[in-house]
């Protein structure tokens, strides 16, 4: 399930089973955005299944498709969207995949089920490949026609799809992702809020790790100052222990530290404190 979340750049393969609302990438999409994304997953669910979303209210899906795999289910099961619900929109996206329904007459070929206040736009389906002759919304097309770029009215094929004219399905472009800053920069100059948490987490990791290191170092040189090697671990500082590692030449130590900067004390580690 996703709530109020902007998904973009994902293709999903593999296997998903359920009950209701089950889809190849989302079950329940609510109040958020799909773009660019495709699926290519064997979906099997009970009702509101779609090879791409199993149900979506107040959200947004543009630039997406369902192509290959497989979607089954008892009613409402559609090649894309199973149940496309309130003040939702489907753009510029197609299906292309074998559709099994109990019922025949509940599914469709692009979506199953489609609210009086949602909206679909330059969208189609492959009616050879799914055996799905129609559809909640959308346009029919054969798989002839789908291999053509004309018939994909106002898609972006300079940016965000390509097609090899005549002989395959439209596919999406390549997306360059560049950091900037503590924010991801994509391919179509728009950046996502999604803070880098795993670049810091992973540095904090390694700061703590070298500084246990040192001061496990400290505990092993200087056996009889249990003292200050107990204060260095109580009040201990990371930046300190850093500083340490990378400032001194510790195989060639004497026996009388010298004395530290002013960081030093941060850590409340006062190494004049350490002798023989």
């Amino acid at each position: 399930r996703a709530r109020k979340t902007d998904i973009r750049y994902v293709h999903v393969n593999g296997t998903v089973t359920g009950g209701k609302k089950i889809g190849g990438v989302v079950g329940h999409l609510k109040r958020s955005q799909l773009r660019q994304t495709c699926a290519s997953a064997n979906v099997n669910g009970e009702a509101n299944v779609g090879a791409l979303v199993g149900q979506a209210v107040k959200s947004e899906l543009d630039n997406t498709c369902a192509l290959g795999g497989s979607v089954s289910g008892r009613k409402f099961v559609a090649g894309l969207v199973g149940a496309l619900m309130r003040d939702s929109i489907l753009a510029h996206s197609y299906a292309a995949t074998p559709i099994t329904s109990q019922k025949k007459a509940k599914a469709g070929g692009l979506t199953a089920k489609v609210a009086s206040t949602s909206l679909t736009n330059n969208s189609y389906w492959d009616a050879d490949v799914s055996g799905q002759l129609t559809s909640a919304s959308g346009e029919e097309k054969s798989t002839a026609e789908m291999f053509l770029q004309a018939t994909y009215i106002d898609w972006r094929f300079s940016d965000i799809w390509s097609i090899d004219n005549g002989t395959d399905y439209p596919f999406l472009q390549t997306v360059e992702i560049t950091f900037e800053g503590s924010q991801i920069q994509d391919g179509d100059g728009g950046s996502s809020v999604t803070t880098v948490m795993l670049i810091a987490a992973g540095v904090t990791v390694l700061v703590l790790f070298i500084a246990f290191a040192v001061l496990h170092w400290h505990k092993r040189r200087h056996p009889n100052v249990a003292g200050a090697t107990a204060r260095a671990m109580t009040t201990f500082n990371p930046v300190t222990a850093v500083w340490e590692l990378t400032g001194w030449d510790l195989d060639s130590l004497p026996g009388q530290l010298p004395n530290p900067p002013s960081l030093f004390s941060l850590g409340g580690f006062y190494p004049q404190d350490v002798q023989e």
